[in-house]
């Protein structure tokens, strides 16, 4: 009895040990709780100069949290590092960029988003039609970590992939033929291609994958990391249960046109089935 007691005690300090400490009084490699840096990519209407959809989701989180939030933008490959080197707290989108390779450094949050991935392309250039790839270019963000049903024949026929972070420049290309398709999400594609192509919008397609899921990612190394999830977590579940996260996603999809598909599983009753490409607000709006 006295072995199954000391076992018993030994847990419970070890698993006390294991808590995040919630001042640096209790551990000076915390720093100052109440704030918490986010690395993310300047990528409309996500992330946009500090602001956006999902900047403004994680402020309203960390805010009923009683936690500040700077947001610090760099290109993914770069945002990434930043939260390795715990330079930063935390990273978004977290999972839709991290590798294979990196997975066991770093804790992921809750889904927070979904996007509707695919590529944007001209209409002749649909790839199910197109016999020769020779000479197609791919420009993405980053290297995407999820399969799609044309990754063989990005291996096998060629495809070049060219790495740009920005959208505006990546269908640019796609309108200038410099590149055959984009990878983007859905709203950022048919956002862009009514302000860049105009009257021409019948001209491109948009192939649809299946909704990926998005995340803030930490690393496990970092001290600040159990306190700052599981904060983010709680605030993050008021957000969506009084119905704040939908009010900023219909800002940006339209009212009444958030797909049921992006919505977190507790209020994806109230998303639609159909939405309406045109009722999506342009940034002018």
């Amino acid at each position: 009895m006295l072995a199954l007691l000391r076992v018993i005690l030994l847990v419970a300090l070890a698993q006390s040990a294991d808590a995040a400490p919630l001042s640096a009084a209790d551990d000076p490699r915390l720093g100052d709780l109440s704030v918490i840096s986010i690395a993310t990519h300047n990528y409309y209407p996500y992330y946009v100069n500090g602001e956006g959809m999902m900047s403004e989701i994680y402020l309203e989180a960390f805010e009923h949290q009683g936690i500040s939030v700077e947001v610090k933008e760099y290109s993914v490959a770069r945002g990434i590092t930043e939260m390795m080197l715990h330079n930063v707290d935390a990273f978004s989108p977290g999972l839709l960029f991290i590798q294979d390779q990196q997975m066991q450094e770093l804790v992921v949050s809750v889904p927070t988003f979904k996007i509707f991935y695919g590529w944007v392309y001209r209409g002749e250039n649909h790839p199910d039609t197109m016999t020769d790839f020779a000479g197609t270019t791919l420009v993405t963000p980053a290297p995407i970590q999820s399969p799609t049903p044309y990754d063989r024949v990005i291996l096998e026929k060629g495809v070049k992939q060219v790495m740009i972070d920005n959208p505006d420049r990546q269908i640019q290309m796609v309108m200038s033929g410099r590149a055959t398709f984009a990878s983007s999400s859905l709203l950022t594609a048919w956002i862009k291609l009514r302000e860049l192509a105009s009257g021409a919008i019948d001209d491109y397609g948009f192939l649809r994958f299946a909704p990926l899921d998005c995340t803030l990612t930490f690393s496990k190394t970092n001290p600040r990391t159990a306190y700052l999830k599981a904060e983010f977590e709680k605030g993050f579940n008021k957000v969506v249960e009084d119905g704040t996260y939908l009010k900023i996603l219909q800002r940006f999809w339209g009212e009444g046109n958030v797909p049921w598909q992006v919505l977190p599983e507790s209020i994806k009753h109230l998303g639609t089935l159909h939405f309406d490409p045109e009722k999506i607000p342009l940034p002018s709006q």
